[in-house]
């Protein structure tokens, strides 16, 4: 070995020995920082000025559905198409996470008929036809067909939430005896199976905003207020993730002018429900014609909008 040889070999030791005995540094590492979440209290203004800097422009549906919750929850206005279709185009992300079960805005007595469906006992026209049979919202039916068979394709189990119509009492009994019944339907499946995770498609009013029940006395019993029906899952240890759909109706500027007047006044409804608070919000913003996500600040119970909604782009008509 010559000198050259020698000396590089010596500080090659040399330098891994300092590196080995010598402080270990650490560079300091930067927080994730948590994606921003909408007040459902804020003003008007400050909605528009977070829907412009924090909307998610691609909502990320294969991580919608948080692990520590066992039920999401799709609250639609029966009124569009395009919100069943959205949750049809999905649901194979939601079995990738554990969903086991799609549970339905039918009485339980149609039970018998999805299995027969399930089953492929009938035809998806037999099944069209009984499903419009009696429906106030006939002309979605054919969406409810997609989702149905989109479920059953993916081999998960379809249940009838809905209680049977009461015929006799005043419409806030009936509200308050489905909403009821479907959660005491999702706390049966999920104390008979422990692994099963369901996707709960309803309207909206059933799974949120909680106060937008209240009866319009005010003087009347409070017991007799109408909870969603993840409240009373809550009082199971059940927790519900909530989701709910915004847009498709088109807002127009008159609207819009009575809005900010009532905001500024003080007087706007607390309860009003997102489909129209986003939907005024993004045409102000001019991000109307857009689909996006909005995270809600659900520590907020002034309005009980949940956990997140999907804004889909407003129609002309």
């Amino acid at each position: 070995m010559n000198r050259r040889q020698f000396l590089k070999g010596a500080s090659a030791g040399l330098a891994s020995l300092v590196l080995a005995t010598g402080p270990k540094i650490i560079l300091p590492q930067e927080e994730p920082k948590p994606f921003p979440k909408l007040n459902p209290n804020s003003s008007l203004d400050e909605m528009v000025a977070f829907l412009r800097n924090h909307r998610e422009k691609n909502i990320d549906y294969k991580t919608l559905w948080p692990t520590n919750y066992q039920v999401i929850s799709f609250g639609e206005s029966h009124s569009v198409n395009e919100e069943e279709r959205d949750i049809t185009d999905h649901l194979d992300f939601y079995c990738k996470q554990g969903a086991t079960h799609l549970a339905i805005e039918k009485s339980t007595d149609f039970q018998p008929v999805i299995d027969q469906y399930l089953q492929e006992s009938i035809s998806d026209e037999k099944f069209l036809e009984k499903l419009s049979e009696g429906s106030f919202f006939a002309e979605n039916c054919v969406g409810n067909v997609k989702l149905i068979r989109k479920a059953r394709d993916l081999g998960m189990k379809v249940v009838c939430m809905d209680s049977v119509r009461i015929k006799e009492g005043s419409r806030w009994q009936e509200l308050k005896v489905r909403n009821k019944h479907m959660a005491s339907v999702l706390a049966d499946i999920l104390e008979k199976e422990k692994n099963a995770r369901i996707v709960a498609h309803c309207g909206a009013g059933h799974f949120s905003y909680s106060t937008f029940y209240r009866p319009i006395d005010e003087s009347r019993n409070p017991s007799e207020e109408i909870l969603p029906v993840p409240t009373y899952l809550l009082k199971n240890g059940i927790a519900t993730f909530i989701v709910m759909y915004d847009g498709q109706r088109k807002v127009t500027n008159s609207e819009i002018e009575v809005y900010k007047d009532l905001d500024k006044a003080g007087k706007l409804n607390p309860n009003l429900i997102p489909g129209k608070t986003i939907g005024f919000a993004a045409k102000l913003a001019g991000v109307d014609q857009e689909k996006f996500g909005v995270r809600l600040d659900e520590t907020v119970k002034t309005r009980n909008w949940g956990h997140y909604v999907i804004h889909l782009p407003q129609k002309d008509k």
